[in-house]
């Protein structure tokens, strides 16, 4: 009777190798996935550069950054235990970051078409309000921005006062799209 001898060399767990991709066309879709997710991107940026002012689009951009972070570290977290390929999280960033945000925007539109649509309202006219609206939506934000500006700069004690005065329904609150609170 012979003993068994233990493997040559020290196994190490399938999830620890690279992956690597199986046929040229998963490489060509994945290139074309985060080319397509990237341009997306950038029309995004473009469009809301246009309709909110550069300066509008990097406060936002900076205050988004702060939960992105929050994701990202998560993620991180996560992607110890079943590591993604850098490629597919990358893919996912640009999709969401881009081509959701693009799809957003499309069905807003598309809602507000139809909308007019059912108004009996031309098309042209339909998009010509849209805009109008849109327009008086961003510039209503952008005035309330500067306007209340200074809250978020208050100290402590005063901020939180000032927001919860908003939240109480006191402050002026149909800044945004003109929300009104339901009657009662």
């Amino acid at each position: 009777m012979t003993a068994l001898n233990g493997p040559a060399a020290p196994q190490r767990p399938i999830w620890a190798e690279p992956q690597r991709p199986r046929h040229v066309g998963t490489a060509v879709a994945a290139a074309f996935g985060i080319a397509v997710a990237a341009i997306a991107l950038a029309a995004v940026l473009v469009y809301l550069v246009g309709a909110l002012g550069a300066g509008g689009v990097t406060i936002a951009a900076i205050a988004a950054l702060v939960p992105f972070a929050i994701v990202l570290a998560v993620i991180r977290w996560i992607d110890r235990w079943e590591p993604e390929p850098r490629v597919a999280l990358l893919f996912a960033v640009l999709w969401g970051a881009g081509v959701a945000v693009a799809i957003a925007l499309l069905f807003d539109l598309g809602v507000e078409i139809a909308v007019a649509a059912t108004a009996g309202t031309r098309p042209d006219a339909a998009l010509q309000a849209y805009a109008r609206e849109r327009q008086a939506r961003v510039r209503r934000v952008q005035d309330w921005a500067e306007r209340n500006g200074h809250v978020f700069h208050l100290p402590r004690p005063l901020r939180r006062a000032a927001f919860a005065v908003a939240r109480a329904g006191a402050a002026d609150l149909d800044w945004l799209y003109g929300y009104r609170p339901p009657p009662a």
